[in-house]
């Protein structure tokens, strides 16, 4: 019997920076000199790190430090006052006593336009390699010692702009308990001369569409960008790369797959503001817990949409509710594969137990699957999976593709197929109880000697 799976604790430390983002909503921007009004003003705290640890501090079992130079203590109360509400740790925060004003950036987003305008003002010196060292030394040490672990952090994620950004990996690299860890890097800014020593040291890289364009590359040649930036990294690399309102994508730089997904489509855009920064999050959560690429890529993108959907970044986990109600259990992610992340086509044997769980929007290649019960696949795709003498209750497959696959002899109760594409797949002998719908679906070649399986309505037997 195979052991049920339960999710990966995240420790993760994010280097980077923490400021105040001001926000002016304004229906348009008049001419130079004019006097206009806003709308609306928000306020609240930004920078790329504090924003990511903001949306990972929602997930279960996660615990994470923040390093970033900030302004002297009093003025960065707030902040701190902030960061400890959501779990966060500051303890490995440097603050700059003779800077009495925190890093501010302005947005100024226009309604006629759909744009905005992005002003910063930052009088803080930027995190040195020393400070780094000291806080990343103080900061192990005491994790070590307290939870009686050897590993302090199984994620490091980093601003690829700070200048010692290299070092500082190459000071990660040196602790034996290094290959237990992955370290990412975010690019997001302009391409700099230089950045390919910093690529070629971290595990996964998150590029934007602006680093994309500003090496000369559009949309449409998005892949070609990220089979062109595998060249400067690890082997072994993940690379990603959003693309606003477009989606993002993902590149194995082993295996040399690209997959795309669009973004989910909102009814209005209300703050695209630290978009982005929920793609990396939810990217960096989802592939601890083993999520195929594939499906990190769609997880992430949608809620990057939905923080789209929405001011700021408190309850985005919990609009994901709608996913829990469809399951018994209140963890959104108690599924998992047993190995670490690795390139799909890995043979993930056994999903045993894996009763209440979700696999939406994910891809088993290869795979070998037992007992599903109230299992999500929807939107999945499965290809050359062997599903013999399994057991299949209430679990909803909809709109899925399964390609080679081998159901002999299973059992499916209450289990929703509509809408899904069924090609060489094999359900000889296969029982299918109470009411399994697949309605609408499509059978391309293959062999169907199972009790009702053409029985629902609509469905195309080629």
């Amino acid at each position: 019997m195979v052991a049920k799976h339960r999710q990966i604790p995240l420790k993760i430390l994010a280097i980077g920076t923490v400021h105040e983002d001001i926000i002016l909503y304004v229906d348009k921007l008049d001419s130079v000199d004019n006097m206009q009004g806003t709308q609306k003003i928000e306020k609240r705290f930004g920078g790329s790190a504090g924003n990511t640890l903001a949306v990972l501090s929602q997930f279960p079992m996660t615990r994470s430090w923040v390093m970033a130079p900030m302004a002297c203590k009093e003025a960065s109360k707030v902040f701190i006052q902030d960061f400890e509400s959501r779990n966060i740790k500051t303890s490995t925060c440097v603050f700059r006593p003779y800077v009495e004003h925190p890093q501010t950036t302005y947005f100024i987003h226009t309604d006629a336009e759909d744009s905005r305008a992005v002003v910063n003002y930052n009088s803080i010196e930027e995190l040195t390699f020393e400070e780094f060292k000291r806080k990343f030394d103080f900061i192990c040490t005491i994790e070590l010692a307290s939870l009686n672990t050897s590993l302090p952090f199984n994620w490091i994620h980093l601003e690829g702009h700070n200048a010692d950004a290299k070092k500082m990996i190459d000071y990660i690299d040196s602790r034996v308990w290094r290959n237990k860890t992955i370290i990412s890097v975010k690019l997001d800014k302009p391409y700099k001369k230089g950045l390919e020593s910093l690529m070629k040291k971290a595990d996964v890289i998150f590029f934007s569409q602006v680093f994309a364009e500003s090496k000369g590359y559009v949309r449409d040649a998005a892949f070609d960008f990220l089979k062109f930036m595998g060249k400067f990294c690890k082997e072994t690399a993940y690379l990603f790369c959003t693309w606003g309102s477009s989606g993002a994508m993902f590149y194995n730089n082993k295996s040399k797959r690209v997959y795309a997904v669009s973004a989910m489509q909102v009814p209005i855009v209300v703050d695209s503001v630290g978009a982005g920064d929920t793609f990396v999050a939810c990217a960096i959560y989802s592939l601890v817990q083993g999520m195929s690429p594939e499906g990190c890529l769609r997880f992430s993108c949608e809620l990057a949409s939905r923080k789209c959907a929405q001011f700021g970044f408190d309850g985005m986990i919990d609009e994901m509710g709608r996913l829990r109600k469809m399951l018994k259990s209140t963890g959104l992610f108690e599924l998992r594969k047993k190995q670490k992340p690795q390139p799909i086509n890995a043979i993930d044997s056994g999903f045993a137990d894996d009763n209440d769980s979700i696999y939406s929007f994910c891809q088993y290649d290869n795979s070998i699957n037992n007992t599903f019960t109230n299992s999500i696949d929807s939107n999945s795709t499965f290809s050359n999976s062997i599903d013999s003498n399994s057991t299949f209750t209430n679990s909803v497959d909809s709109n899925s593709t399964f390609t080679n696959s081998i159901h002999s002899n299973s059992t499916f109760t209450n289990s929703v197929h509509s809408n899904s594409t069924f090609t060489n797949s094999v359900y000889n002998n296969s029982m299918f109880i109470n009411n399994s719908i697949y309605n609408n679906s499509t059978f391309i070649n293959s062999r169907n000697n199972s009790r009702h399986l053409i029985k629902e309505k609509h469905t195309k037997i080629i």
